[in-house]
């Protein structure tokens, strides 16, 4: 519950996989319960937004005409971060609650690190304990402690929701040193205890990520280096800041990270590296003002810069917190506007501020509906990525849903679009081909996939599959190499030791067929063919009795399959018991009537019997059903002669010659 499936989206992120457990204990898997988790997440968030822009827009660094608009400017800030159509993708897609939810932690940090702050006395110096000489201060510090506590303590439990939180402490010292203490060196000499504490919380971050649980998507083990990634951003920064000032057109999935040339990456990097500059002076100039483009570039950073997230080259809810501070760059720029244009006189000095508003709330929250809806269909939002951002994993994205809804041929054109970098396509189109028979073409394809995702979740059913289709193809090493792969990776996969014995079946190696097949049985007690097989192999090994057990569980687990009783029937005639092998002989044809093999075998045992007339019975019905059929000539007519129907025989005999 806390640690996720290794390599998934809540591996090493334990606050939202208690979080998304808690919801399946609410609801199970109805989808809507996690989106209301979710949507209830975001109007948390939201809360705490405007408590920060209230609060910051009340300090006496911000000038009077702010401070008399405080509440109605951080009202306007955070119901347009609230309804931003961006704002979508982490409701709609369940599992983005790691970024909602990390921008709670973060944005709670953040307001009790500027309560803390507000506060007066020993505990405005944030100490860990009150001063030696001052034995007072200790009742009275300990009340005000519980803001600084309540910022370390959801500092680390953003830390444990998503790796992005990292930049947190980061931030509560530039708007330390922007609001309070001056300097970006005055606010740690002043609160050195509490920001030796924010630091602390990175160990939390350490300990879940050095695992490394995601190690194949994100990270510089992920196959991509930090030149190709950052060459990726600039142009994807841009894309987010466009997004956020209007958000049409969005995308679900921007498509792995690729190769990008210098030349190429040039004017977006030049775009980007000039609002980095002015971000700078201004902070330089105005500390106050700098804090929000700081803000968007620091929250920014863990996914937008040298750190390769294989992938993803890019996201919308990147911007989650990032959209924050520009939305309140957009707030004060058209308060500062209006205020120039209008003054203070007349009634549009209320008014026009208030329909401003309006218009951009129901303009965003129609967009935002629109969005919602082409949420609403599978098909339909990734047919939205490949209009507006095509590339190899929407096409196979979108040949998934098809195959599923049984549009086969219009899937299959989709995996083979997507060949040209999605590897998963690969594995999906290998497995198609195997299904039409085309298992040369399918084995090519599977040796591919592994290639290329050799450390996927699904490279052990690429191995067992690539061992099968070699199995069908007579090809019983490379099968068992292949197989024998899978078992090293998951030693307790049931395909693997199921098909590995196929393989040794095939080949004769009895005793080691059966161990294998006794091993998919622990796995997977319940599976007919396990035990049918596992029979065919006690056979080989002229262990009759112990085959009847087997072919017993298998007409046990799987009555209507007439082959069963034929093979039960086999063994327990083998073992002798010729009256329980007509049994089930007769249970067979009760279900397959027209079973030439069947009715041959009853016909042998009751030979066996003696009752030769009813023998020679089965045969002539096994031969009006097939009369081609060659063995059962030869057993009749081999019959025919012991009965002294010598006649017979020979016209049987002579048939069969032509």
């Amino acid at each position: 519950m806390l640690l996720g499936p290794s390599q998934s989206s809540i591996a090493g992120r334990p606050v939202v996989g208690l979080s998304l457990a808690l919801n399946y204990a609410w609801g199970g898997l109805t989808s809507w319960t996690y989106r209301a988790g979710n949507l209830s997440i975001h109007l948390l968030a939201g809360l705490l937004l405007f408590g920060i822009v209230r609060r910051g827009l009340t300090s006496e660094h911000v000038s009077p005409p702010l401070r008399v608009s405080a509440d109605g400017l951080a009202f306007a800030a955070a119901l347009i971060w609230l309804i931003h159509p961006l704002q979508t993708e982490v409701i709609d897609y369940i599992t983005q609650r790691t970024e909602s939810m990390m921008g709670l932690w973060y944005l709670l940090t953040f307001y009790a690190a500027m309560r803390a702050m507000s506060d007066t006395g020993a505990v405005a110096k944030l100490r860990l304990k009150p001063p030696r000489d001052d034995p007072s201060a200790s009742e009275s510090s300990l009340p005000g402690m519980r803001w600084p506590a309540l910022a370390v303590i959801s500092c680390a439990l953003g830390m444990a929701s998503k790796e992005s939180m990292v930049t947190a402490p980061v931030m509560v010292l530039l708007y330390d040193a922007a609001f309070c203490a001056g300097s970006v060196r005055g606010a740690l000499r002043a609160r050195r205890g509490f920001y030796a504490a924010l630091a602390a919380t990175w160990i939390v971050l350490i300990a879940l990520m050095l695992p490394g649980p995601r190690s194949h998507s994100a990270g510089l083990s992920s196959g991509v280096t930090p030149w190709t990634y950052l060459l990726n951003q600039p142009r994807m920064v841009i894309t987010y800041l466009t997004r956020a000032v209007w958000p049409t057109s969005l995308v679900l999935d921007y498509g792995p990270t690729v190769s990008v040339s210098p030349a190429a990456a040039l004017p977006y990097g030049i775009a980007v590296l000039a609002i980095v500059v002015g971000t700078m002076l201004v902070w330089r100039k105005r500390p106050a003002l700098g804090l929000m483009p700081a803000w968007v570039f620091v929250t920014l950073a863990p996914t937008s810069s040298i750190v390769p997230i294989a992938t993803e080259v890019g996201a919308e809810r990147r911007m989650y917190l990032p959209l924050a501070a520009l939305i309140m760059l957009g707030v004060l720029g058209a308060h500062a506007l209006m205020t120039a244009w209008l003054g203070r006189r007349g009634r549009w000095h209320r008014t026009a501020p208030a329909m401003l508003l309006v218009g951009i709330a129901c303009t965003f929250g129609w967009l935002t509906l629109q969005r919602n809806r082409e949420y609403q269909s599978e098909t339909g939002i990734w047919r939205t990525v490949l209009a507006r951002h095509p590339h190899g994993r929407a096409h196979y994205q979108l040949g998934v849903i098809l195959r599923e809804e049984g549009h086969r041929d219009e899937a299959l054109a989709h995996y083979r679009a997507a060949l040209i970098d999605c590897p998963d396509a690969h594995y999906a189109l290998g497995f198609e081909l195997d299904a039409d028979g085309k298992h040369d073409e399918a084995i090519a394809h599977y040796r591919e996939y592994i290639r290329l995702r050799p450390d996927d979740l699904k490279v052990v059913a690429a191995h067992n599959l690539l061992g099968h289709a070699l199995l069908i193809r007579g090809r019983l090493e490379e099968a068992k190499e292949a197989l024998g792969r899978a078992l090293v990776m998951r030693p307790n996969d049931p395909d693997a030791h199921g098909f590995m014995a196929d393989v040794l079946l095939r080949q004769t190696r009895y005793a080691d067929a059966a161990r294998e097949y006794r091993a998919r049985i622990r796995l997977v007690p319940n599976d007919p063919a396990a035990h049918q097989s596992l029979g065919v192999a006690l056979i080989g090994q002229d262990l009759a009795a112990e085959a009847v057990e087997e072919f017993a569980r298998a007409v046990e687990l799987a009555p209507n399959d007439p082959l069963n009783r034929l093979d039960l029937g086999n063994a327990l005639a083998d073992a002798g018991r010729l009256g329980d092998a007509v049994h089930a002989y007769h249970d067979g044809l009760a279900l397959a009537p027209a079973s030439v093999p069947i009715r041959n075998a009853l016909a042998a045992v009751l030979a066996a019997q003696g009752d030769n007339e009813a023998a020679a019975d089965q045969f002539r019905r096994s031969l009006e059903l097939d009369p081609r059929n060659q063995d059962t000539r030869r057993d009749y007519a081999a019959l025919l002669y012991r009965l002294g129907r010598i006649n017979e025989a020979s016209r049987l005999v002579m048939e069969r010659r032509e």
